[in-house]
């Protein structure tokens, strides 16, 4: 029998006891997950599957893994199948169901795992986030980028006119092909004769803050209150989920040493050939492991290293990006990031995908 069911993934070690795991989906979400607490159950996932699997075998926490079709999965009578698509978790759901797996199969996403917000961050930690806020580090500059030239749609411009009611007294730039130097670098400079403008300003949002310092917004961002007290930090950043920071709203005094490793991401990597090659680099999972690298935990928890704040993702995206509830909305939120999807470069609808397909599959989580 299937059962669909979900849990706090930093619980993750208690749910799964020393049951058998199989992992479903070898996508973006597969290579996050390396990089979280799921280390704890990383030998007991016996196997991985996947619909169209491009080698017999997959890396999995330095082990090599048996890669094979769902058809495997008839052979098991006392597992958990984990899928770890955001996308088409859906799908691979009902895929199961329709393969009429014997014995008892729970089935966990990914996703959802990570939907789980904690919504009392450490007062500790807090105290220090707010302490010398008298004292700005952060210039109150807001930057943004338009590179397309096209007319911004009319939610965009709904959010923008919030930073100005918002943070009166704060300075507002928006950056495009006329006063930025986009030829800077190749990474930049390609997505833009490419039209990938998300990713030409993957770069270019980092650049401007590490030369000016400040504050960057995506444009599908409201301010529903000032920076004001924040800005004592040398940086912030925000997760939006449990597991990855993302830098739709982000904020850094200038010349930040952390900012500077984020830039050299973007020099030495190989430079894509097309706007659909893009999305290989998309920047919650790019810059991931720079920041592990440099000491952040991988639990969507607030932390301060060496005067940098990572937010918990009700500071600045209390919206989650897998059934877009407002789920970590609280005293505490400055913004709300509304997730266009500008980063995504093919025909389908991907938003409209994952409210309508996720929405389906959270309603069949069993309690």
């Amino acid at each position: 029998m299937l059962c669909l069911k979900n849990c706090d993934i930093r619980d993750i070690k208690r749910e799964f006891e020393d049951r058998k795991i199989i992992l479903f989906g070898t996508g973006s979400y597969y290579e996050i997950l390396q990089r979280t607490n799921f280390a704890e159950v990383a030998e007991q996932v016996a196997y991985v599957v996947d619909n169209t699997p491009r080698a017999s075998t997959i890396t999995f926490y330095g082990r090599e893994l048996q890669l094979g079709l769902p058809e495997k999965l008839r052979e098991e009578t006392d597992c958990i199948v984990v899928l770890t698509s955001p996308v088409y978790m859906y799908e691979m759901f009902c895929q199961l169901q329709e393969m009429d797996l014997p014995g008892r199969i729970d089935c966990y996403t990914l996703p959802f795992m990570q939907l789980i917000v904690n919504s009392h961050p450490d007062p500790k930690l807090l105290e220090q986030l707010y302490a010398g806020k008298e004292t700005d580090k952060i210039p109150r500059i807001i930057h943004s980028f338009w590179f397309s030239g096209e007319k911004k749609p009319e939610s965009y411009q709904k959010c923008i006119d919030t930073w100005k009611e918002k943070c009166p007294d704060y300075k507002i730039i928006e950056w495009n092909k006329d006063n930025y130097d986009w030829t800077k670098n190749k990474f930049c400079k390609h997505a833009i004769e490419v039209e990938a403008w998300a990713y030409a300003s993957d770069f270019a949002r980092l650049d401007v803050v590490n030369q000016m310092g400040g504050i960057y917004l995506d444009m599908d961002v409201e301010i529903l209150k000032p920076f004001d007290d924040l800005l004592n930090n040398k940086s912030l950043f925000s997760y939006s989920n449990q597991i990855t920071v993302d830098l739709a709203t982000f904020a850094s005094q200038k010349e930040n040493e952390l900012i500077s490793r984020l830039m050299q991401l973007y020099e030495d990597v190989e430079i894509p050939e097309t706007k659909k090659d893009y999305m290989r680099f998309f920047q919650p999972r790019f810059i991931q492991k720079c920041l592990m690298d440099y000491g952040l935990s991988g639990n969507g928890e607030l932390q301060i290293i060496d005067g940098n704040a990572f937010l918990p993702r009700t500071f600045f995206m209390p919206m989650d990006t897998i059934i877009f509830n407002m789920s970590a909305l609280s005293s505490y939120t400055y913004s709300i990031h509304y997730d266009n999807f500008g980063w995504n470069a093919g025909k389908e609808d991907i938003r409209k995908k994952k409210i309508e397909s996720n929405r389906k599959l959270w309603d069949l989580i069993e309690e």
